[in-house]
């Protein structure tokens, strides 16, 4: 499955300062979706460098990355209140990730071509 993203501007703000990023349409590579409720592990799934986790969820979550060979841990992102948002990483491999939260969520593993 692609999932195409077109063009967008982000905004973040800093104090007064905004930046707005804007990149080009790319093909992204759905390689995963979980579905859950409140705290639970996702089973370990492999991609290739460079990839993002996507989120989409009811309540407050946090999302923390292990390596499944080692256990270590890679990454971590929250998501405060209901939202949606995404993490990238660049390092292919083998990976799981737990979610830590009350509520519904849905999380895609994409990988950024």
């Amino acid at each position: 499955m692609a999932i195409t993203r077109t063009g967008t501007k982000q905004k973040w703000a800093a104090g007064a300062l905004i930046v707005a990023l804007t990149y080009p349409a790319l093909a992204d590579q759905l390689v995963a979706t979980f579905t859950g409720n409140g705290s639970q592990t996702t089973r370990p799934f492999t991609v290739s460098a460079p990839w993002e986790i996507q989120w989409d969820v009811g309540d407050t979550t946090a999302f923390y990355i292990y390596d499944d060979a080692t256990g270590d841990p890679v990454s971590s992102a929250m998501q405060t209140g209901a939202g949606t948002g995404a993490s990238y990483i660049r390092e292919p491999g083998r990976y799981y990730v737990q979610v830590s939260g009350r509520g519904p969520w849905t999380v895609n593993i994409v990988l950024i071509e």
